[in-house]
């Protein structure tokens, strides 16, 4: 039990902290008042594995995955124009406060039809292009919450298919995505899964072929 409320004050510490300066390349508007943010559990095969916490806005998508003794993940997805643009993945230690700094840090951002992969460690910084599709996303392959955020924004463009840019892998994969009143069936690279909303917040995802299931657990109250 004290395991899993430290694990959630470092979710929300982290959610709430200000975007780091080095992220700020792109224009984005005033985040909005009605913030939209929750906390999840990932529950596989009747175990607890994982919590990710996420917040919406106008500006911005954040998410923090924590796994008990593994490295902490932050992911800030900025939108530019509303739709998902430069994603930045930043590594933390296990337990690490909110507030330290990350023992690595990428930015990816599509241009064309490559990735700009940007990498900083406490080595220095590396910049890679690597070849993608035109109009691809990054996406945070661990985080099955960021997969479903993004078929919800690929819904509000009307696009049944969205071409994402797998981070770890380096492959570009298309998401399919299909709207059953207020479920989003994907399909990516072959993989399944089910996500549900409510009046556009999500509720659920699941992932049948590996049982898995991420059920929101927690709504917190609007920035101000």
């Amino acid at each position: 039990m004290l395991r899993c409320v430290l694990l959630l004050a470092s979710l929300l510490a982290s959610l709430l902290a200000p975007l780091r300066a080095h992220a700020q390349g792109i224009p984005a508007v005033p985040a909005k008042s009605d913030t939209l943010a929750a906390v999840y559990v990932y529950i596989q095969a009747g175990d607890t594995v994982a919590f990710e916490a996420v917040r919406q806005d106008s500006a911005v998508l954040r998410g923090v995955f924590v796994q008990p003794d593994r490295p902490r993940v932050n992911w800030d997805h900025l939108l530019a124009d509303g739709a998902p643009a430069l994603l930045t993945i930043s590594i933390y230690p296990p337990n690490a406060p909110g507030d330290v700094v990350p023992l690595q840090e990428t930015d990816i951002l599509s241009v064309g039809d490559s990735m700009l992969v940007t990498t900083r460690t406490g080595n220095g910084t590396q910049h890679q292009r690597v070849s993608s599709a035109k109009g691809a996303v990054p996406l945070l392959a661990r985080s099955v919450l960021h997969t479903a955020i993004l078929a919800w924004y690929a819904q509000q463009a009307k696009r049944d298919t969205l071409p994402v840019y797998v981070t770890g892998s380096g492959r570009t994969v298309p998401v399919v995505a299909e709207v059953r009143g207020d479920t989003i069936l994907l399909s990516v690279d072959g993989l399944e899964i089910i996500s549900t909303w409510s009046d556009g917040r999500l509720v659920e995802v699941q992932v049948p072929s590996q049982a898995l299931r991420v059920v929101r657990v927690m709504s917190l109250p609007p920035s101000r």
